[in-house]
C-alpha cells in the first residue's frame, strides 16, 4: 500500500519526480512558502468534513515543509 500523505502515487505520475518536488523548483522560495501556507488552511480547514486524519497528516506535511524553508533565528 503506497504512502498517501508522503508519497501519493497520484502525484509522482509518470515522470521521475513528484509533484511537490515539481512546484518547489519552479517558485521562488517565497511563493513556495505562500504554496505550503495555503495547504495547511485547506486540509486544516476540511480534515472535519472530507479526508479526516489523513487530511490532518497532509496539513502536518505541509507545515515541516514550510519549516523546513524558514531559517531558524536564534533569538528567538
Amino acid at each position: 500500500m503506497s504512502d498517501m500523505v508522503n508519497s501519493p502515487t497520484h502525484y509522482a505520475g509518470q515522470g521521475k519526480i513528484e509533484c511537490i518536488e515539481y512546484i518547489e523548483d519552479h517558485l521562488s522560495p517565497e511563493e513556495y512558502i505562500g504554496y505550503l501556507r495555503g495547504n495547511i488552511a485547506k486540509y486544516n480547514h476540511r480534515w472535519r468534513y472530507k479526508g479526516g486524519l489523513q487530511d490532518l497528516s497532509i496539513c502536518g506535511f505541509s507545515a515541516r515543509g514550510s519549516l523546513s524553508q524558514c531559517p531558524l533565528d536564534s533569538e528567538g
